[in-house]
């Protein structure tokens, strides 16, 4: 896992500002992009941080099978393999007690039968990830946040979880601007990102 230094997390959020990387959504606390076949998080507060540290902490402990890989890792900024998201899929085989029967009127009566369910060999591997991510994280909906990787294995895309207080020195995600307009809402949370971290290590300005 490479260490990212403060020069190269400039450089990104850059490149990120000039539009060089695919915008993909954003969390609660964190703007995400995708660059080539690589994941970019980008933490955009207190909250952001503490998600990245607890992905690289997870990451290190248990590796790779069930998580998607970190590649390299900042203060503000983590860099992971690309998973194609499943969460639909994952939802319906967490949560399919809910629906295990169908429901239909005959004679003016609501009658039910019960729904065969047959878990084939990728929704058992789908349910391994959420099950895996449910033990180290605890029960929530994230548990769902898994996908399929280049390799066709199934791996949590998300596993930071946390929540945090917004640092008011970054300023809180919600502070950024409309949410209609990501673009514009997430670049003032990335020039103030940019700003912080030169005011960090004013010796980067040389180098840029």
């Amino acid at each position: 896992m490479k260490k990212l230094t403060f020069v190269e997390e400039i450089n990104i959020l850059k490149e990120i500002i000039d539009n060089a990387y695919e915008y993909v959504g954003h969390g609660s606390s964190r703007a995400v992009y995708l660059y080539g076949d690589q994941i970019v998080k980008i933490a955009l507060d207190e909250g952001g941080i503490n998600q990245n540290k607890r992905e690289v902490e997870l990451f290190e402990e248990h590796g790779g099978e069930h998580l998607a890989e970190i590649y390299a890792v900042g203060k503000y900024i983590i860099v992971m393999e690309y998973i194609e998201e499943m969460r639909e899929d994952a939802e319906w085989l967490m949560y399919r007690d809910d629906f295990k029967y169908i429901y239909f009127k005959r004679n003016n009566k609501v009658c039910f039968i019960k729904r065969p369910v047959f878990l084939n060999k990728s929704d058992k591997k789908i349910l391994a990830a959420c099950n895996f991510l449910t033990y180290v994280n605890g029960n929530s909906s994230d548990s769902c946040q898994v996908g399929l990787s280049d390799s066709g294995a199934i791996k949590a895309f998300d596993y930071g979880y946390l929540v945090g207080e917004g640092d008011s020195s970054i300023g809180s995600i919600s502070d950024y601007g409309d949410y209609e307009n990501d673009y514009a809402f997430l670049e003032v949370g990335i020039r103030r990102l940019e700003a912080r971290l030169l005011q960090e290590q004013p010796q980067c300005l040389k180098w840029l």
